[in-house]
């Protein structure tokens, strides 16, 4: 079987792909734990989207995973894509997911400035649960809302702070045209955290790209939308 390497996003964890676990009939899966999130919250997080990257590849080669696919979300998205520059010729096949080429994520719900700017520590728990809520089309009505937002809560104001800071200065826009990966880009059509400018720039600047737009969905389409999340990626890789 081949290998599918999950990469999660900010303020998320590997229990945050509880419903992509039924791939394992397609392929053997390995989901990363990102330092300062979810199970991993203890471990001081990371200062930049390279340093993820770095810590996300000695995580596979621990595994003894050598070569495999591989799908990030969101920040694991920006992850993903360095992760490309770090594996050469490991990487099968790659999955964009709710991402794109800037950090600063123009069209957010909120610039990331504004959050940087606005952030302390009274008040985080309230823009935890503001931010998680942007991820659902239903807000807080969402059936999984709760438990995502018991996931986003892991993550200490350190953690929080620190991310904000290393997405908004990290950007790949020039190296687009140098992944030579077949990628499929992702995106939920009422997506708050990424507007259609940024998948539309991964998948008309990535050589061999596709593009798959889900309906009705928000930044997690994976658990809006599980099913046709699930058999999309299945489509494209298997």
């Amino acid at each position: 079987m081949t290998n599918l390497v999950f990469v999660h996003g900010f303020l998320s964890g590997r229990d945050y792909w509880h419903k992509q676990k039924t791939l394992s009939r397609h392929a053997d899966l390995f989901f990363v734990d990102l330092p300062g999130f979810g199970r991993a919250s203890n471990q001081k997080t990371c200062a930049s989207i390279v340093e993820f990257a770095k810590s996300a590849q000695l995580q596979i080669d621990a595994s003894g995973i050598q070569h495999f696919d591989l799908i990030g979300h969101s920040m694991g998205g920006m992850i993903a894509q360095e992760l490309v520059k770090l594996t050469p010729g490991r990487i099968e096949k790659l999955i964009l997911y709710g991402t794109g080429p800037y950090g600063n994520m123009p069209g957010r719900f909120e610039p990331i400035e504004t959050s940087i700017a606005k952030l302390n520590k009274q008040t985080l728990s309230k823009d935890v649960e503001n931010t998680v809520a942007s991820w659902f089309l239903e807000r807080s009505n969402h059936p999984d809302y709760q438990e995502a937002l018991k996931l986003a809560n892991n993550a200490s104001f350190e953690t929080f702070r620190s991310c904000l800071l290393g997405m908004n200065t990290w950007q790949n826009e020039e190296n687009l045209k140098f992944i030579q990966q077949e990628t499929l880009v992702l995106w939920g059509d009422k997506d708050r955290s990424y507007c259609f400018d940024q998948p539309y720039k991964l998948w008309t600047e990535i050589p061999n790209s596709h593009l798959s737009v889900i309906p009705n969905s928000a930044h997690n389409t994976h658990l809006e939308k599980p099913e046709l999340f699930n058999n999309t990626l299945a489509d494209f890789l298997f």
